[in-house]
């Protein structure tokens, strides 16, 4: 990544008080407040927070509630692995149930984890998220709608991320390749039980038993990450853009902001989701463009992410192309990439239908403080912060001057 250095100076100046807003709010948050599970009070009471921050810069500031199961996402991957258990436990006496298990424990790996389907849902306990939403109106007639945002929640502990890379490479990749062999096996056993073939895919699986065992206790629901970049970075800065483009005194000529700050994150995009699906015919009728701001940490990986959801879903390219141009007034030679495992709430929109677009700034090795204890506020980067804020507010000057899809 590229940096102009004729942009620096005169913006970091205009931008530091908004930067130290940034940094000083996220510490209050995760100091007075906490951790944000998905769904729970504390999630709740940070938005009410951050609600009484927008409201002095916002034309309107709304909560909207939503049912959600908060522990179905990542509760997926106990049943799968006692599930695979399962098929290995009956694979000599039970081919057919052996089979049955695997090819669901596989079902629900390819849904809920790769197509971020809530296919379980409904067996899990339902509570109440919310999406908080500020509204800034133009001063004329609304041509397009910018919407962006980061999420307000934070992620139950990975047990296996926390204890180093080794454990979770070991515990992870040997799930993942043990299911692998598990449906061929499986098959061959029910087609050919007793087969010698069929019995040595028989004790491989008896082999990566432990990793399926293990991976069962891969989300440590007694724990919460403080989530101070994952992602109170997207947040804050989400809310300081507001802040700027309201003490600048110059509204908008035919752009509608809406800053939008999700919950429910890290449970499956649950708050996208819920906000794209109740707002699609409006955000249909006009041009409209969602920017998930999403972990403002590693200023060396900052890049506009066109493909998202572990690679499989690719978002509005002409979205991409102007983020991209954006960032380049801003000074940024951004490139583009590819999310390799999970998703942002972006992937909500583009799968709702509706353009969207991710500027994420992270390491995806991913760093050990990734959804872990380690994501406090010490380790956050004022400059990764003034960064992202330097492309946005060039994508939102774009946007007012040139319409959404400018960018040749």
């Amino acid at each position: 990544m590229a940096i102009d250095a004729a942009h620096t100076e005169s913006e970091r100046a205009g931008l530091r008080p908004y930067v130290d807003f940034c940094v000083a709010q996220i510490t209050k948050i995760v100091r007075d407040i906490g951790p944000r599970p998905p769904a729970s009070d504390a999630e709740l009471r940070a938005q009410q927070y951050l609600k009484g921050l927008l409201e002095p810069v916002a034309d309107d500031v709304q909560l909207e509630s939503f049912r959600v199961a908060p522990k179905a996402f990542m509760g997926f991957i106990p049943v799968s692995g006692g599930l695979l258990l399962a098929g290995v436990a009956s694979y000599g006496f039970l081919p057919l149930l052996s089979l049955a298990c695997v090819a669901a424990a596989l079902a629900l790996l390819l849904g809920e984890l790769v197509l971020y389907r809530p296919l379980i849902d409904p067996i899990f306990p339902q509570a109440t998220s919310h999406n908080l939403v500020a509204t800034l109106r133009p001063r004329g007639e609304v041509r397009q709608v910018l919407l962006f945002g980061g999420h307000c929640d934070s992620a139950w502990e990975w047990r296996w991320h926390y204890l180093g890379r080794t454990a979770f490479g070991v515990i992870v990749g040997g799930t993942v390749l043990g299911a692998a062999i598990a449906l061929p096996a499986t098959l061959i056993n029910l087609l050919a039980p007793g087969s010698n073939l069929a019995q040595t895919l028989g004790w491989t699986l008896v082999g990566f038993s432990p990793c399926f065992g293990l991976v069962m206790a891969f989300t440590n629901f007694g724990r919460v990450s403080p989530g101070a970049n994952d992602d109170l970075t997207g947040v804050l800065l989400s809310v300081a853009l507001a802040k700027i483009l309201r003490d600048r005194g110059e509204a908008l000529e035919h752009t509608e902001v809406r800053v939008l700050l999700t919950g429910s994150e890290e449970c499956g995009l649950r708050g996208a989701r819920a906000y794209a699906e109740r707002h699609h015919d409006e955000l249909t009728r006009v041009p409209s463009l969602y920017v998930a701001l999403d972990t403002f940490r590693d200023l060396e990986h900052m890049a506009v992410y066109d493909r998202d959801r572990n690679g499989t879903l690719r978002h509005d390219p002409a979205a991409a192309r102007q983020l991209a141009s954006a960032a380049r007034d801003a000074g940024f030679e951004l490139p583009f990439r590819a999310l390799p495992v999970g998703a942002s709430d972006a992937a909500a929109f583009t799968q709702a239908g509706l353009p969207a677009i991710a500027l994420i700034a992270m390491d995806p090795a991913p760093p050990r403080w990734y959804h872990t204890r380690l994501d406090t506020p010490d380790l956050l980067e004022p400059p990764c912060i003034e960064a992202g804020l330097r492309v946005m507010l060039a994508l939102i000057a774009d946007v007012d001057r040139r319409g959404l899809g400018s960018a040749l």
